[in-house]
Order: C-alpha cells, then sequence, then structure tokens
C-alpha cells in the first residue's frame, strides 16, 4: 500500500485537488473504464488501522473500506487506480447529484478519499482511506450499499 496522501480539508482545496487529479489521470479512455471497473467490485470489507493508545494499549479505528474486484487481462494496480482517481475527482467537481453517486464509495461530496490499488487474491484490493473515523463509517457504510446494487445499477 502507498504512504497516505494530504487529504484536502477545506471546500477550495477539494476542488483545487480534485482540479489537478482530473487534469493528471482523466481521459477519454479511463472516462469509459470507470464504469467497467465499479461493475467489477464483488465485496467490502472495513478498513480498520490499529493505532497505540495510552499505557500501551491499542485501539481498532475504523478508517474506510477495503473492496475486491477480480482481475482482467490487461488492468493493472496502477490502471485501476488512474481510473478510480479519475472517477472521483469528476464526481467532485460536478455539481451535488441526488442519483447513484450518493452511494459510489470511491468519492465523498463533504470530503476526499486517499485511493490505493494493489493486487491480491487473483484480483485487486481497492483501499478508501478517509481523514476521520467519521469519514471511514460513511466510506464503509456507502462500500456496503455499493456492493449491495446489482452490478448493472452501479
Amino acid at each position: 500500500m502507498a504512504c497516505a496522501r494530504a487529504l484536502p480539508s477545506s471546500s477550495q482545496d477539494r476542488v483545487a485537488v480534485a482540479t489537478a487529479e482530473r487534469d493528471r489521470f482523466c481521459d477519454e479512455e479511463v472516462e469509459q473504464a470507470a464504469a467497467v471497473a465499479l461493475r467489477a467490485v464483488q465485496s467490502a470489507d472495513p478498513l480498520y488501522v490499529t493505532v497505540s493508545s495510552s499505557k500501551g494499549s491499542y485501539q481498532a479505528l475504523l478508517l474506510g473500506a477495503r473492496l475486491w474486484l477480480p482481475a482482467h487481462q490487461g488492468v493493472t494496480p496502477q490502471w485501476l487506480e488512474r481510473t478510480l482517481r479519475c472517477h472521483q475527482a469528476r464526481l467532485a467537481l460536478q455539481p451535488p447529484s441526488t442519483g447513484p453517486a450518493l452511494l459510489d464509495p470511491f468519492w465523498l461530496p463533504d470530503g476526499w478519499i486517499d485511493i490505493d490499488v494493489v493486487a491480491e487474491r487473483g484480483g485487486f484490493i481497492v483501499v478508501l482511506r478517509g481523514d476521520s473515523v467519521a469519514r471511514g463509517q460513511q466510506i464503509y457504510a456507502r462500500a456496503q450499499a455499493f456492493v449491495a446494487k446489482a452490478p448493472n445499477e452501479r
């Protein structure tokens, strides 16, 4: 897993990061591939991070979700991450929606998600990490709702 990136906190910061991510990762090929990648998501697990607390005890914090997608010929972790980061940037730059984007775990209307992809278990694990427990809970709830939907409804 890659190192965590600094997540933008204000609305202006999110727009600036979304614009930079769109310019860096988006092109016609990636935009078309996002729909295929979203339909391929098979499962969602919570992403817990263990932190040390006082007196040597540890606490598990829910900071997001781990999504599993099967491997497909020609798809690499780098390509999938680029596709999903473009998808997040596009949604972040659109006006608020009430449609399927509300259950999309790859973006938050009031936050930013750190997205990492690793090859694992004959497919890919997409790690979605928020910058707080509240956002982590929101990401995981959205991921569960997303996986519960039929692939053709995503």
